[in-house]
């Protein structure tokens, strides 16, 4: 490998690092604040509103922690790996497209509704 493609490589790692802490970041929030909020809740229907996304969002960071783990010490200078990786990355955008317009359109607007 030569020393372009160690470096496409390690942009490549890096950024998925990086996206990797956002997502922790992200979870963090919703597991110490939005799921022990409708955890406490009265109605059923909230607490299993809050059960649900958790345990989608359980799922869903199992498989991009799996795609981060898989491909952190790949060389993306082959063209296998970094085809494999596109379209591993498609699915996961499309499973976290998916995740973010439920939070948006379900969960957030629940959380601030029976927050106040």
């Amino acid at each position: 490998m030569d020393l372009e493609s160690k470096g496409a490589s390690a942009d490549v790692i890096g950024d998925i690092r990086s996206f990797e802490t956002l997502l922790k970041t992200h979870l963090e929030l919703e597991d110490k604040i939005i799921y022990p909020f409708f955890a406490k809740q009265d109605f059923v229907e909230l607490r299993g509103l809050g059960r649900s996304f958790a345990a989608e969002m359980a799922r869903v960071t199992k498989v991009v922690l799996k795609l981060f783990n898989k491909y952190e010490k790949k060389d993306f200078a082959s063209k296998k790996v970094a085809m494999g990786f596109v379209r591993e990355l498609s699915r996961i955008k499309g499973i976290l497209t998916r995740r973010v317009t439920l939070e948006e359109t379900i969960l957030f607007p629940a959380y601030k509704k029976y927050s106040k």
